[in-house]
C-alpha cells in the first residue's frame, strides 16, 4: 500500500476532503498527524472531485423528532402481523412462484408473490443485499402479506444461483443486466412498477443507472452501498485465496463480524450471512467489484431517485446515503429513524406506500414529513 501526506482542506468528518489535492484518489484508510493526514491509497476512481457540492449538516439530517418517530414506530407495528409464527414463507412454492430464470451463462431464482386478492397499484421489485437469503427479509413480507404483489429478485452471488463456474461472470454490469433481463422475462417493463433495492442490490441499481442499463418508472434505494465493504488489499488478494481455506475460516470471519454487534437481530443476521456463503461465487464477486465506487460518479444520474435511510452501524456509514442523495441532481432523501429489529419491516412499510402510489402521481404523501433537504 502506497502512504502518502496531504493537507487538509476540508473537515474529514464531513466526508469532503479537499479531492483536487489528490485526484483520482479515494481515502480509504486515515490517521490524524499534527495538521497532516496519512491517506492509504487503494482505490482509484475516475473523475472523483465533488469539491464543488457544499458541506452537509449531518446532525441537522439524521435529527428527527420524537413525535414523528413515535408515529412512525407505532405505524409499522399496527401492520405486524398478529401471529407471526402462522405467516407463511414467501420462499415456499405453495405460497409463491420459484422461477430460475435464464442469464448469461447460467440462471438466478426469482421469488413471485402475488395475493389471492390484490389491492396495490403495482408491483415491487425487490433486489436484496450481498449474500441475503430470504429468511432475512420474512419481516417485510410480514409487511407485504395480503396487500402487494412483489419479486425477489437473487443476485448471481446468491447461493441459489446456477451460475457456469468457469465462464460467469459476476461483475455489476452483468448483475444490472440479469435485473433488466428479470424485467423482462416476466414482462414487468411493461407495467408500471417500483424497483426497490436494498445495501449492495441498491448499488446495483445505481450502477445500472450510471450505464444506462436499467429502465423502471420509479427507483427507490435503502441504505445503497457506495463501494463493497471489504479491505481493498483482501479483495485484490481474493483469487489467490483457495476456496478450502476460506471454509476453514468461516468461523473466525463470523467471529470477526460479530464483536461489533450486540443487537440480537443483528447477530442473527450476520449467522445466516455467513452460513449460507457460497465462498467460490462471493470470491468471484468481491474481486470483480474491487475498484467499484459510487461516490463521484452518481451525479451522471439523471432519473428521479428516491433514497431511504433508518439505521446505521459499523458497516452501514449513513453520512455516504446522504452524500449519494447530494450528488444525484433529481433525488429524494428521507430519514426514518426505527430501531434494527424493525429495520425490514420498515422497508415492506415503504415498499406498500409506492406500491400504492402510481408513479404518474409522484411519491407518497405519507412520506413527505421524513424527507431531508439536502443542499447540492
Amino acid at each position: 500500500m502506497k502512504i502518502e501526506y496531504y493537507q487538509l482542506n476540508h473537515p474529514l468528518d464531513n466526508c469532503l476532503v479537499n479531492y483536487r489535492s489528490f485526484p483520482n484518489v479515494y481515502v480509504e484508510g486515515y490517521i490524524f498527524k499534527r495538521n497532516l493526514i496519512i491517506l492509504i491509497s487503494t482505490i482509484r476512481c475516475d473523475n472523483l472531485d465533488i469539491n464543488n457540492l457544499p458541506l452537509l449538516n449531518f446532525s441537522s439530517i439524521f435529527h428527527m423528532d420524537p413525535i414523528l418517530e413515535a408515529q412512525l414506530h407505532e405505524r409499522i407495528m399496527k401492520m405486524v402481523h398478529p401471529y407471526p409464527k402462522m405467516l407463511p414463507n414467501f420462499w415456499d412454492p405453495t405460497i409463491s412462484k420459484v422461477v430460475n430464470v435464464p442469464v448469461n451463462s447460467g440462471t438466478i431464482r426469482v421469488i413471485h408473490y402475488r395475493p389471492q386478492y390484490l389491492i396495490s397499484k403495482r408491483p415491487v421489485v425487490v433486489v436484496p443485499g450481498w449474500g441475503v437469503t430470504p429468511t432475512g427479509f420474512r419481516d417485510m413480507f410480514e409487511i407485504f402479506y395480503n396487500y402487494i404483489e412483489f419479486y425477489y429478485v437473487e443476485t448471481r452471488e446468491k447461493k441459489s444461483s446456477r451460475i457456469n463456474h468457469q465462464h460467469g461472470s459476476f461483475s455489476l454490469e452483468q448483475n444490472a443486466v440479469d435485473i433488466q433481463t428479470v424485467l423482462e422475462y416476466f414482462n414487468i417493463n411493461e407495467r408500471d412498477f417500483v424497483l426497490m433495492g436494498t445495501c449492495w442490490g441498491a448499488s446495483i441499481i445505481l450502477y445500472g443507472l450510471i450505464n444506462h442499463i436499467l429502465q423502471a418508472p420509479t427507483y427507490v434505494l435503502v441504505d445503497p452501498m457506495h463501494r463493497l465493504q471489504y479491505p481493498h488489499w483482501f479483495l485484490n488478494m481474493a483469487p489467490f485465496i483457495p476456496v478450502w481455506l476460506l471454509w476453514l475460516l468461516k468461523p473466525l470471519l463470523a467471529y470477526l463480524k460479530l464483536r461489533n454487534h450486540s443487537l440480537p437481530t443483528q447477530r442473527k443476521r450476520i449467522i445466516e450471512f455467513i452460513h449460507h456463503a457460497d465462498l467460490w461465487k462471493w470470491k468471484k464477486a468481491a474481486f470483480q467489484a474491487r475498484n467499484f465506487e459510487l461516490i463521484g460518479k452518481v451525479g451522471q444520474i439523471q432519473e428521479e431517485v428516491f433514497i431511504f435511510n433508518a439505521t446505521t452501524d459499523v458497516i452501514h456509514d449513513q453520512r455516504k446515503y446522504a452524500l449519494i442523495a447530494q450528488e444525484i441532481p433529481n433525488s429524494h432523501f428521507f430519514y426514518m429513524k426505527v430501531p434494527e429489529d424493525l429495520r425490514e419491516r420498515l422497508i415492506g412499510l415503504i415498499g406498500i406506500e409506492f406500491a400504492f402510489t402510481l408513479s404518474s402521481t409522484g411519491y407518497p404523501n405519507e412520506l413527505v414529513p421524513y424527507e431531508k433537504q439536502i443542499i447540492r
